[in-house]
């Protein structure tokens, strides 16, 4: 638009200049008329038409020429507005593509990613699952260890309380047997006493003793009775006092035995306790170790599955390739 103006100014200036020159002409030819005989001023003034003539000719061949650059640049002018409107259509249209294809590479990027964080969260929830489960058999298994080491050392603890009551009632036995023997020892032994003090007063130095001395052998039969009544009570007391001792041992033993097992079953509640207690506090540490090797087991599974995948693809297309068409 602003070189059409332009082009209209110049037309303007080139009329307005003919337009003088034409006026500076007439006055001329009037002047030179006035000079001038006739015949010399139809000459100029012939000359003047055909110079007129002329010069409207090439005015006129100059219009059209500008005409024709102001049609033709117009002409440009609209080619290249065409084609600005065309290239900024293409442009537009390639920013759509682009912006088309971006959206659509986001939202694909955005779905693989979706796809592989669902897949990851996935594996990572089979996985805690897995080291749970892992984990409640492996703590289940410790407990059971400790029961039965607990059991074990419960056994041998009654076995050897019931040893040690074996043994008391062994020793009482065993002194009831040993008392019985010193009695029967003690009565053999004064059985043998009166025996000899028989024979003794049997004899003839025993008869005549018992005439000079009639309670010299009932003197002697009951000092040896009660010298073996002594022994025999004795033996008694010391029966008595050793049953007594055994008694209280027993029950001594039985005391302490009571208390050791008492003892002993806080201990296991403890080491139970104890052992539930560390399990639950290292648990959650324990759970997420074990998740992590299985996941990195399941990495290295899916690498070699997918290396032996991409190696059979490889040998088959070398196959395909060496096969003869």
């Amino acid at each position: 638009m602003a070189k059409n103006a332009q082009s209209g100014q110049r037309a303007s200036i080139a009329r307005t200049s003919r337009v003088r020159q034409e006026r500076a002409d007439k006055a001329e030819q009037q002047r030179a008329a006035a000079a001038r005989p006739t015949a010399q001023w139809k000459e100029q003034e012939r000359k003047v038409e055909e110079r007129k003539i002329a010069d409207r000719a090439a005015a006129a061949e100059k219009a059209a020429a500008q005409k024709a650059e102001a049609e033709r640049k117009r002409d440009d002018a609209a080619k290249v507005a065409l084609k600005r409107v065309e290239d900024n259509k293409k442009r537009t249209e390639q920013r759509r593509q682009a912006q088309l294809q971006a959206d659509a590479k986001r939202t694909f990027n955005r779905q693989a990613e979706d796809k592989r964080a669902a897949a990851a969260e996935a594996q990572k929830v089979a996985a805690t699952k897995r080291a749970e489960a892992y984990m409640a058999a492996r703590e289940k298994a410790q407990q059971a260890d400790v029961l039965a080491s607990q059991r074990h050392t419960t056994s041998q603890i009654r076995n050897l309380h019931r040893k040690e009551m074996q043994s008391h009632r062994q020793n009482a036995a065993e002194g009831h047997i040993l008392h019985a023997a010193k009695m029967g020892s003690i009565d053999a032994a004064e059985r043998r006493d009166l025996k000899a003090l028989d024979q003794q007063r049997g004899s003839i130095a025993g008869r005549v003793a018992s005439i000079v001395r009639p309670g010299h052998f009932a003197q002697q039969e009951k000092t040896i009775k009660d010298r073996h009544e002594a022994d025999r009570m004795q033996k008694h007391r010391d029966h008595e006092a050793f049953k007594e001792r055994q008694s209280e041992n027993a029950q001594k033993a039985r005391l302490r035995q009571v208390q050791e097992r008492k003892w002993q079953m806080e201990l296991h509640r403890f080491e139970s306790i104890a052992q539930r207690h560390a399990q639950q506090t290292n648990r959650a540490a324990l759970v997420e170790e074990r998740r992590c090797d299985f996941t990195r087991a399941t990495q290295r599974e899916q690498t070699r599955e997918q290396s032996q995948d991409r190696d059979q693809t490889q040998q088959q297309g070398m196959q395909r390739t060496r096969t003869p068409a």
